[in-house]
């Protein structure tokens, strides 16, 4: 497919489809140093346009993708129509499949922005086989850059500013498309504050045990480093870290 800039990912839904394929990929060489995902249940928890569920059907898994909005799922499928894939409305928390059915669980950049992130963890063990691994990627609530989700638009760590404030300056992005400036705002507005330490204490009260945890830090289509001392470094690891990823068992 190529790659496509973090730039370039805004310009139209194909192109944003394409960019977060490229960050999907990652996802992939990460989950299968832990399994072989080929003729796997795997699920994708939140898929929105279907990037990560492309790449996981690519591999040869067997796909089932959720989400709660029927307009993006309908983007999903048309991305996704050279595989078959199992496509789904339905809440995080209350997943439609029954317990231990699945050998690896998605939530790739969808924790922070649902209601009860507990409730999600829960259900996610519920569905996982016994053996199976749960791969999760958050952008914490703090993070100065990412924190907000609002980094298409600037590098402020706009969850610190007023909700006025926010408004307006996402209104007077004039290159940006009406449509694409009230999903990012309403992605702004419904993000849920999730933490590191928050998870970590979602992560302990479900009794899952963490196989690998990464603290990234990068900046778009220059680096992507992984700060593992960040882990040690409290409120400022919260601050400098831009994407939380860790795998439990």
């Amino acid at each position: 497919m190529g790659y496509i800039s973090y730039k370039d990912s805004i310009k139209s839904k194909r192109l944003h489809f394409l960019h977060r394929v490229n960050r999907a990929e990652s996802v992939l060489k990460e989950a299968k140093y832990y399994i072989s995902l080929k003729n796997k249940n795997v699920l994708d928890v939140g898929c929105g346009n279907g990037a990560l569920s492309y790449i996981l059907a690519k591999s040869g898994a067997k796909v089932f993708s959720i989400d709660t909005d029927n307009k993006i799922l309908k983007e999903a499928k048309i991305f996704c129509k050279p595989y078959k894939i199992s496509f789904k409305k339905s809440e995080a928390e209350k997943l439609p499949f029954r317990d231990k059915f699945f050998d690896v669980v998605f939530c790739f950049d969808v924790l922070e922005h649902v209601k009860n992130p507990d409730k999600v963890i829960k259900e996610c063990k519920r569905v996982l086989k016994r053996d199976g691994y749960i791969y999760l990627e958050i952008s914490p609530y703090y993070s100065i850059i990412a924190g907000s989700h609002l980094y298409y638009y600037t590098f402020l760590p706009m969850q610190f500013f007023p909700k006025s404030f926010v408004k307006w300056y996402i209104s007077k992005k004039k290159s940006v498309p009406l449509e694409t400036k009230k999903t990012s705002l309403k992605r702004f507005f419904g993000l849920n504050r999730l933490t590191i330490k928050n998870l970590y204490n979602i992560i302990k009260r479900n009794k899952l045990l963490i196989v690998k945890e990464k603290f990234i830090i990068k900046y778009p289509d220059l680096f992507d480093i992984n700060l593992k001392y960040l882990k040690y470094a409290g409120f400022l690891g919260e601050l400098l870290t831009i994407s939380y990823i860790v795998t439990l068992k």
